[in-house]
Parts: C-alpha cells; sequence; structure tokens
C-alpha cells in the first residue's frame, strides 16, 4: 500500500496546518465575532443607559445629548480594544517564556487592562443606578395601579368626568337659548332707542342655568401620593437587589468578553510540553540564524556599493586631477613656444595645436614598470603611503594616465592597495606579493 503524502493529503491530519498551528502555539490570535462583541454591547447599553439620564437633567436638546452618547460610545469601544491587545500581549508573551527566556513580559500592559477593566465595571454600576431607579419607579406605578384602592378612586374621576362632560353640553344648551331670546329682543327693541323695555325683555328669560358638579374628573394627589408611599414600602431593599445584580452581570459580562483569548491560552498551554517546547526552540533559533544570515548578506551588499562607490570616486577624481595638470601642461608648452614663434612670424592660431605632443600609445609604461615605480622598487613596505601618481606618469604621453587609472583600480580591486581620500594611496600588502598576484610567472630576481 501507498503511504499518503502528508503534504498534500486533505484529510484532518494535514501537515501544513499542524505547522501553522505549532507555529502560534507562542501567539494569542484575536478572532472577533458577533457572540464576543455581544456582552460589550450589553455592557455599553447599561453605559449609555446611565449617561442619557444624567444628560438629560441639564441638557435640553434631544440632538446634543445623542451626539455625546455616539461620541462616548465609540471612546468605550476604542479603549475595550486597547485593553483586549494589552491583554492578548502579556498572555501571548507568558507563552512565549517558555521558549524563549529572553522575552520581557509586558506588566505594564496588564495593570493598564485591569485599570480599563475597573472602569468599565464603575460605569456599568452607574448605568446601573439608573437603571435600578428606573425600574423601581416602573414597580411601584405598577403597583399602585393595580390596587383596588386606586380603581375605586379612579371610577369616582372617571364620573366626575363624565359629570363634566354633561355639564358642558347643558351649558352650550343654555347659552344657545340665551342668546337666541337675546337677540329676538334687541330686534324687537333697538337700543338705545329702547333700552328699558330692551332690558324688560330680556328679564323675561327664566331659564335656570346648569349647576357645575363638584367632582374633580382626576385621582386627587393626596391620595394617589398615599397609595405610592404604601408601594414604596413594599419594593423597598429591591434597589439594593438590582445593585448586586448589576455588579455580578458586569463582571460576567467583562469575562465573557475576553472567554475567547482566555481559553485560548489555557488550551495553548496545554500543548506547550516539554517535547514541543524543545521543537519550538530549534525552530526559533533557525528562524533567528536565517535572520542574521540575512542581515549579514544585506551588510555584505552595502559594503561592496560602497567599494564601488569609493573607486568610482577616486577614478573620476583622478579623471579630474589629469585633466587640470594636462590643460596646464599645453599652457606651460604654449608660452614656452610664444617666442619662437614671434621669431619664425608664425601665426598665433596655430599654436593651441603645435602645443600639443602626438605620442603613439606604445610609448607608454607597461603594468610592471608601474608597479615598480609605485613601490619605488620594493622599498615601500605594506601599510606605507606608495608613490605619487605624478611621480610616475607623463602626462605628456596619451594614454599614459589611462593606463595608470586602470591599473589603480584593478589594484584596488584585488586589495592590494586602497585610496584614502586627500592622501593618496596606501600599500595592503608587500611588493612581493603584489608582483607574485598580479605576473605570477614573474622569477623575483627580476625586479
Amino acid at each position: 500500500m501507498l503511504l499518503k503524502n502528508p503534504l498534500t493529503h486533505a484529510d484532518k491530519g494535514n501537515i501544513l496546518d499542524q505547522v501553522n498551528t505549532e507555529n502560534e502555539l507562542t501567539e494569542i490570535v484575536i478572532k472577533r465575532n458577533f457572540l464576543s462583541y455581544f456582552p460589550v454591547f450589553i455592557s455599553l447599553a447599561v453605559t449609555l443607559f446611565g449617561v442619557l439620564g444624567f444628560l438629560a437633567t441639564f441638557i435640553p436638546d434631544d440632538r446634543i445629548i445623542y451626539a455625546i452618547l455616539l461620541f462616548f460610545a465609540s471612546l468605550i469601544l476604542i479603549i475595550e480594544h486597547n485593553r483586549t491587545h494589552n491583554i492578548a500581549d502579556f498572555l501571548g508573551s507568558l507563552l512565549a517564556k517558555n521558549v524563549d527566556t529572553s522575552v520581557t513580559i509586558p506588566y505594564f500592559g496588564l495593570f493598564v487592562s485591569v485599570l480599563i477593566t475597573g472602569l468599565f465595571i464603575a460605569m456599568d454600576l452607574f448605568g446601573s443606578l439608573t437603571l435600578s431607579s428606573h425600574i423601581e419607579r416602573l414597580m411601584v406605578d405598577g403597583i399602585v395601579k393595580s390596587s383596588e384602592a386606586y380603581h375605586i378612586e379612579k371610577e369616582k374621576a372617571e364620573s366626575g368626568a363624565n359629570e363634566k362632560k354633561l355639564y358642558n353640553e347643558e351649558l352650550a344648551l343654555w347659552r344657545k337659548d340665551r342668546d337666541a331670546h337675546y337677540l329676538s329682543c334687541d330686534k324687537k327693541w333697538i337700543v338705545p332707542k329702547y333700552r328699558t323695555r330692551n332690558e324688560s325683555c330680556r328679564d323675561k328669560f327664566t331659564q335656570s342655568e346648569p349647576v357645575e358638579s363638584k367632582a374633580k374628573g382626576v385621582i386627587d394627589r393626596e391620595v394617589y401620593t398615599e397609595l405610592e408611599d404604601k408601594a414604596k414600602e413594599e419594593v423597598a431593599g429591591y434597589r439594593v437587589y438590582f445593585f448586586k445584580v448589576f455588579l455580578a452581570l458586569s463582571i460576567f459580562l467583562n469575562y465573557l468578553a475576553m472567554v475567547g483569548i482566555i481559553n485560548q491560552y489555557r488550551a495553548k498551554k496545554e500543548a506547550l510540553d516539554p517535547d514541543m517546547i524543545l521543537e519550538l526552540q530549534n525552530r526559533f533559533e533557525e528562524i533567528k540564524t536565517a535572520r542574521l544570515r540575512k542581515a549579514w548578506m544585506s551588510t555584505n551588499v552595502m559594503v561592496d556599493r560602497l567599494e564601488e562607490k569609493n573607486i568610482i570616486d577616486v577614478g573620476i577624481e583622478e579623471q579630474s586631477y589629469d585633466i587640470m595638470l594636462a590643460r596646464r601642461k599645453v599652457v606651460e608648452s604654449g608660452r614656452s613656444q610664444i617666442p619662437h614663434n614671434i621669431v619664425k612670424d608664425i601665426p598665433m592660431m596655430g599654436h593651441s595645436k603645435s602645443a600639443f605632443i602626438e605620442t603613439s600609445l606604445s610609448n607608454t609604461s607597461s603594468d610592471l614598470e608601474i608597479i615598480k615605480k609605485l613601490f619605488r622598487g620594493g622599498s615601500i613596505k605594506k601599510g606605507q603611503k606608495l608613490v605619487l601618481k605624478k611621480h610616475i606618469v607623463n602626462y605628456t604621453v596619451r594614454g599614459s594616465d589611462r593606463k595608470f587609472r586602470n591599473l589603480m583600480l584593478e589594484l584596488v580591486g584585488l586589495n592590494y592597495i586602497e585610496y584614502r581620500k586627500n592622501l593618496g594611496y596606501y600599500a595592503l600588502e608587500d611588493y612581493e606579493t603584489v608582483l607574485k598576484g598580479c605576473f605570477p610567472d614573474l622569477e623575483m630576481d627580476s625586479k
């Protein structure tokens, strides 16, 4: 039977998933979902209810109150996010400490998280006090309105209201009849011509005005207060009970918000047995070694680039210096020819061309001759300054400065010499070593 490849087999024992899981044994991963946020929202709702009751006592504008609540809710969620990451970092450090003893445990982050948790519990209690008072008022109101005495008073009030309604209807009819009688008198006896007769006509209206009932139509305040005081005696002590319940609920909600990472820590702590710790230590050492190797390679690349830049800078500086010397040589040669040209009546315009000496590249010195002059035939030892370029190169010979410069670049690349800025070239090896490295077939007695 062929063995299944553990790297590609899709069963639940996938080795890649196992490796990833083992690598996460020293890290607490924060995975938030609806269940983890639900207790946070419950706690936030209780707190905001208390803040709402507090703000409503001195802020009349509801829009301002809702804006403050929105800002306060956002601030609480940000603080809660920070608390979760601090606790996860602390628990992850405890796990990593089992593998790497050099890990620093963030006790300050734990201290901040404990303070934040205490702050959340205090805010929950503040909101629970307001909520307890509200619930107590609802209970008192419910007890009062469900009592028999309240129903009796309510019936009395409702009967008074009916009498009030009947009185208003009868009063409206009486006023209608009176106004009709007065109108007929005004038409029959016009005022002020017949004022006396008009008043006598009005006095003939003898219909009695309806009498208003003494019933108020509402429950008497003193009666309701008496019923309310009796109800408060019945619910006495419930506020303390509610306070204790909300305190326990707040602690439980804070635990539920953290239970995911706490269970994760416990499971990974159990998985870190001695064999697993040893395996992870080996992996971490390999990771550190790989990082050091990468840093070392990066350092070497930087050094090589700096050396290359240094060589290029040296070449540019030498070219600039050679050009300057060549110009001076041409100027000096031209000045020396001026008297001769005046005597021979040679035009001055031809001077610049005649002053340049055309010389073949074959007249330049060989590499061996340059090295001998550079080390002064071997008298210059390792670490000493080499002969200056101006004592070796003949600037009147075309190509000599370029040949010298190319040779210097080769010797610098072979680490036989080095260029020190503003000082010149220095020997990194002795004369014999340089000759053997550049001319392996050369016999040393020929130097």
